[in-house]
């Protein structure tokens, strides 16, 4: 190509893959080279011109652009559709309403959710590193969206929340990467997965909220010598899931009523 491997990723997509790349080469060889005297000693990886400078991603959405953002996930075209698609609104809505994992949120069952209790069953679900945690209150919002959802599935024998069709591979939804990034076109501003979840857990901290309910909110193990939520019980944090959404709705501007995502389901 004429160009440094450098060149061809800088300032462009792809510069974190090829820093990622650059890294694991430098520890390759240098670990090489301490066993087999045959290697040269210089790194190809230590040139200047092989370094690259990451600028760190904007991991959340700020408190001043939730009024739009929200506004945006919200918004229908002229047949009254969601612009993004009914999977994408309410996948967006839960994972920032409830700060889920984007895994945990895809991966959702109805036999994880308790509408009579208004809870989510995270000890039934599969959790990263295989932790077990106690189930999680959900607000009066994310109950809403999930039993609007609930009445309107179309597939009805299905226990999956984010179904895909039958003769699909897999059983539910998988990558929201290109709803999000259509999202981040609408809102100006690039998105990821990860983003909602980084949202969630900084405005709980705007909440007068305990560090080690919130972290408990967010599924995070603690830093004490215990390391686990067992003091915490479920009724703990249904009022900090309140705080956290009602907070969420006052930085959008937005009265809780006005909100409310229950349409026209009879109930």
């Amino acid at each position: 190509l004429g160009k440094s491997p450098s060149n061809i990723f800088r300032n462009g997509a792809g510069a974190g893959t090829s820093d990622l790349l650059k890294r694991t080469l430098r520890a390759i060889w240098r670990r090489a080279g301490r066993d087999n005297e045959t290697i040269p000693k210089w790194n190809p990886a230590d040139f200047e011109d092989a370094q690259e400078k990451i600028k760190p991603r904007k991991t959340i959405i700020e408190a001043a652009q939730l009024k739009s953002f929200l506004a945006k996930v919200n918004s229908k075209n002229e047949s009254g559709e969601y612009i993004i698609g009914q999977d994408g609104r309410d996948f967006v809505l839960l994972a920032l309403f409830t700060g889920m994992r984007c895994g945990n949120v895809l991966g959702l069952q109805w036999s994880h959710v308790d509408f009579t209790s208004c809870v989510l069953k995270r000890s039934l679900m599969k959790m990263k590193g295989n932790v077990d945690l106690q189930d999680l209150p959900i607000s009066d919002y994310v109950v809403d969206v999930l039993r609007t959802r609930y009445i309107n599935r179309i597939d009805k024998e299905t226990d999956w929340v984010f179904p895909v069709a039958r003769t699909a591979k897999t059983q539910h939804w998988k990558n929201p990467k290109f709803m999000l990034r259509k999202l981040g076109k609408l809102c100006g501003f690039p998105l990821n997965a990860h983003k909602f979840r980084y949202t969630y857990i900084t405005i709980s901290e705007h909440c007068a909220i305990s560090n080690d309910r919130r972290m408990a909110l967010a599924g995070h193990k603690g830093n004490s010598i215990t390391g686990d939520y067992t003091q915490i019980q479920v009724s703990d944090l249904r009022d900090p899931a309140q705080k956290v959404t009602d907070k969420f709705l006052e930085y959008a501007g937005i009265k809780q009523p006005d909100l409310r995502v229950l349409e026209k389901t009879g109930t």
